[in-house]
């Protein structure tokens, strides 16, 4: 519906000004007072909407100041194995957070087995994040329970990233997540 009110925005000031170039002054006139019969919510509605984009630079043309990332992260485990499937047959050694924009949460599903002797359970750090101010607008997460893993178990983790709204000056980044086991 905003994407609706945005286009009829757009095509009515592209219209009013076409007019308006024109010296078309009496078209003009008309539609501004067919505006003025609009129920008022929704003018005021799309004076909110105008200021809101105009403040990201949408109706002004120009480009808007939103980071699109790029994003990768290189797994290192100690003690455990990550793997991309449930009969651990494909091990991971790299998660492709694919594209993000602020606000935006990514998840990877990993199955991480114990590979040690003894039972342990699994600790998880996020670390050398390349830009280092990443770090700030960015965070990690997953949803482990704490369980400990007997050797040769394995679990599903759904590991996620997020992504602060207030992200900026970061087009493309990168970070190291390192999986342990504490016996």
């Amino acid at each position: 519906m905003i994407r609706e009110a945005v286009v009829l925005m757009v095509k009515g000031e592209r219209r009013i000004r076409y007019l308006y170039q024109q010296k078309f002054a009496n078209a003009f006139n008309l539609s501004v007072m067919k505006l003025r019969q609009v129920k008022i919510h929704w003018v005021l509605a799309l004076i909110v909407l105008t200021c809101i984009l105009s403040g990201f630079g949408i109706i002004a043309g120009s480009r808007m100041n939103v980071a699109i990332l790029g994003s990768g992260g290189n797994i290192k485990v100690d003690g455990v194995g990550v793997y991309n499937d449930r009969n651990c047959s494909v091990s991971l050694t790299y998660l492709n957070w694919g594209t993000l924009e602020p606000e935006s949460v990514s998840n990877i599903t990993v199955y991480i087995r114990n590979e040690g002797n003894q039972a342990a359970t699994l600790f998880m750090v996020a670390d050398n994040w390349n830009p280092t101010n990443a770090s700030n607008y960015m965070s990690l997460s997953w949803n482990y329970d704490g369980k400990m893993l007997s050797p040769m178990e394995t679990v599903e983790v759904t590991l996620t990233l997020s992504v602060s709204p207030n992200v900026e000056n970061i087009v493309d980044f990168s970070f190291d997540v390192i999986i342990t086991v504490n016996g």
